[in-house]
């Protein structure tokens, strides 16, 4: 049997509107009565209701969200059976997702991402003291709000898969969301060094707009997590080196080589963020083209998933201009050695030049994922009229003695 709008749940949680549905279960904005508080009531789909397993699986949500108390975690209030119905109500959170934001306002700003980053690592530490392993860290299970002072707070969601570190579920069994399950999840294993993982895709995604890895095929996302390196950050994007490093870090293939733990992240997370607060961005370097009178830039990405559904990054619209010369070699940056490797990377800066010419590069054979960039270098032009040139008169010279010649 269904829930509808105006039922009753356990004959004191009123539902009052349909929050989002899953294949596991519904969740619903209900009231409490007869104290009249607004909460979250999650029940279990009918179609599971006969599967020992899943009734399992949510009774292990409700007992993992009782072990956890943090503000960073949403709170459990009540679990039970309703009608045949399971069901467990926590607190409501008026807020948007964090997948929501993504999709309209990523790539989001430095300081931003690690402001939610260490508000999500918080959290973490909490659960993972607790022997929680949330097990599907991903931004639709992060919601986001604001204090009065307009200041962003997260709230995890969705325990439904979680396990603990003494019960580690089922071990023979993948579960998670493919662009954000860390490779060893893709193998059945995780550990709390895997949500470290889900949480550096969360956060490359929210520097740079798009996922770590995409695809049409889910096979190809989860290959890719085990075997492919995450493409370098677009320097237009200024990331300093320090916070890519540690996103990089916690993308780790080999679960040792991500920090040591949610609250060692954290500390990470803090000093980059004292940093970036203290450090003015560095001056770019001059490079050999611009000693020789040539700009050289460099646009974003080109998209070549067409998956709209996911926040595509747009074409830089200098590209609709592209009408001018090509100048000058191309300057590798040296950034990192992650850079380097990638590709013909070069210098940004945007506020000179006139207009570009676009040279379409592949990225470096020796890359797992060869990388389609825009690259546009400008010629400095001379505003002089072409009469007033030397080259102009060199060339007059140079057309007279050749008819001279040919005349005698």
């Amino acid at each position: 049997m269904a829930t509808v709008i105006g039922e009753r749940i356990a004959g004191k949680y009123e539902v009052l509107a349909e929050q989002g549905r899953g294949s596991f279960g519904e969740v619903y904005r209900a009231v409490q009565h007869p104290v009249d508080r607004v909460v979250a009531v999650k029940t279990l789909n009918p179609a599971h209701l006969g599967d020992p397993h899943n009734r399992l699986r949510f009774l292990r949500e409700a007992r993992a969200l009782a072990r956890i108390t943090h503000p960073g975690i949403v709170t459990l209030h009540d679990f039970g059976e309703h009608a045949g119905r399971l069901y467990l109500v926590t607190e409501y959170v008026q807020g948007e997702t964090l997948r929501t934001l993504i999709r309209r306002q990523a790539p989001f700003s430095v300081e931003r991402t690690l402001l939610l980053a260490a508000r999500i690592l918080d959290a973490l530490t909490a659960a993972h003291a607790a022997q929680v392993i949330h097990r599907d860290l991903k931004p639709a299970n992060i919601m986001v709000y604001r204090d009065a002072d307009e200041v962003e707070h997260v709230k995890l969601i969705d325990f439904g898969i979680a396990s603990t570190v003494a019960d580690p579920a089922c071990p023979n069994e993948i579960v998670g969301t493919p662009r954000y399950m860390a490779p060893e999840q893709t193998l059945s294993s995780a550990s709390e060094l895997s949500d470290l993982y889900g949480l550096g895709a969360i956060m490359y995604e929210m520097l740079t707009g798009r996922p770590v890895f995409n695809g049409d095929a889910v096979l190809d996302v989860l290959r890719a997590h085990r075997h492919a390196h995450p493409q370098p950050m677009d320097p237009m994007l200024a990331v300093p080196l320090e916070v890519e490093n540690l996103v990089l870090s916690a993308l780790a293939k080999d679960p040792l080589a991500r920090p040591a733990s949610a609250e060692a992240m954290l500390a990470a997370v803090r000093a980059c963020g004292s940093a970036a607060a203290t450090t003015p961005p560095p001056a770019p370097a001059p490079s050999d083209a611009a000693s020789s009178g040539a700009a050289i830039y460099l646009l974003p990405p080109l998209d070549v998933d067409n998956d709209d559904d996911e926040g595509d990054s747009p074409v830089n619209p200098l590209a609709a201009t592209a009408t001018h010369g090509v100048t000058g070699p191309m300057q590798p940056i040296s950034a990192s050695p992650a850079h380097a490797a990638a590709g013909p990377w070069v210098s940004v800066d945007p506020a000179s030049g006139p207009l570009p010419t676009l040279v379409e590069t592949q990225g470096a054979p020796s890359t797992p994922t060869e990388t389609r960039r825009l690259e546009t270098v400008f010629a400095e032009c001379d505003p002089r009229p072409c009469w007033r040139r030397r080259c102009f008169w060199g060339l007059v010279g140079l057309n007279t003695v050749a008819f001279v010649l040919g005349a005698l």
